[in-house]
């Protein structure tokens, strides 16, 4: 996913990036990582698809990052202040705080968000910040809109485009009648029969299930 060129048509000057999508088994993104296998953010999902997003050092999952947290990253990644950081065979060792992901928390994981200092949680829903680039000074985020089960994400609505239907991941429900009918069960509004863990609806017409055997009804 290559992100958008800020404000400046100079041929001698580009903003551009590309960031790369780390998606579950049902193509969820999860995760947007840069070139260099930096984490810039993570997205973690109710069972119905509704979004929480999580800046880089949110250690605890409410979607900010606090001061105490980057602490603690600074404290891991001095090795608790023994020096050479923690690596991840260590019992404290957090893939939370790991943000580039080589196995080891150090002083490059902390100088990657210390700068930025604390930052407040997105309203729930929400799958990804604003668009800031590299270069802007900011902390680096990529206006995602590609979430649950690989729909796009609307972010003005909450709503997942789905091709034939939208779909709200609050309710759990289409917001449209079935177009082809009762082929997907007797609801022409249920998402996924019911089973929204087990299976995806790539087109909004028909559930296309990943575990047949296990089915989890809600």
């Amino acid at each position: 996913m290559q992100n958008r060129n800020f404000g400046n048509d100079s041929p001698s000057v580009t903003y551009d990036d590309f960031w790369y999508h780390l998606t579950d088994p049902q193509f969820s993104t999860i995760a947007i990582i840069d070139r260099a296998g930096k984490l810039i953010e993570r997205v973690s999902y109710t069972a119905g698809g509704e979004g929480r997003h999580h800046h880089a050092a949110d250690l605890d999952g409410d979607g900010a990052t606090s001061s105490n947290e980057l602490s603690t990253i600074n404290m891991l990644a001095s090795g608790g202040g023994g020096g050479g950081g923690t690596p991840i065979t260590s019992a404290n060792y957090n893939p939370n705080a790991d943000l580039n992901c080589d196995g080891v928390i150090n002083s490059l994981d902390y100088g990657l968000v210390s700068s930025f200092g604390a930052q407040p949680a997105l309203r729930r829903g929400q799958i990804s910040a604003g668009w800031n680039p590299p270069q802007s000074g900011q902390p680096p985020t990529t206006d995602n809109i590609v979430g649950y089960c690989g729909y796009l994400f609307n972010a003005e609505c909450s709503l997942y485009s789905v091709r034939f239907r939208m779909y709200d991941p609050v309710l759990m429900r289409w917001l449209t009648r079935d177009p082809i009918g009762y082929v997907d069960g007797a609801n022409l509004y249920e998402y996924g029969q019911g089973s929204p863990l087990s299976g995806i609806d790539p087109l909004g017409l028909i559930t296309e299930f990943l575990r047949a055997s296990n089915r989890m009804k809600f």
